[in-house]
């Protein structure tokens, strides 16, 4: 195992690793940041595109449209 991702040597472990590539799977995305509390935790931030029909769900805005 890579030293970097290693939790015993102040890795983060294999976690965010696994969760970003699911959040691809699934058409997302997922970032990984400081998580500033001086803990040396970090945050995880994750996005994935909202369905067709969903209520919240903006249209797509195509260039040069007005």
């Amino acid at each position: 195992m890579d030293a970097a991702r290693d939790r015993e040597s102040g890795g983060s472990g294999l976690g965010p690793a696994i969760a970003r590539e699911i959040a691809h799977a699934h058409g997302g995305s997922l970032v990984v940041a400081a998580g500033g509390g001086g803990d040396g935790g970090a945050r995880l931030v994750a996005r994935f595109p909202l369905p067709d029909g969903h209520p919240g769900k903006q249209p797509e805005r195509r260039p040069g449209a007005s």
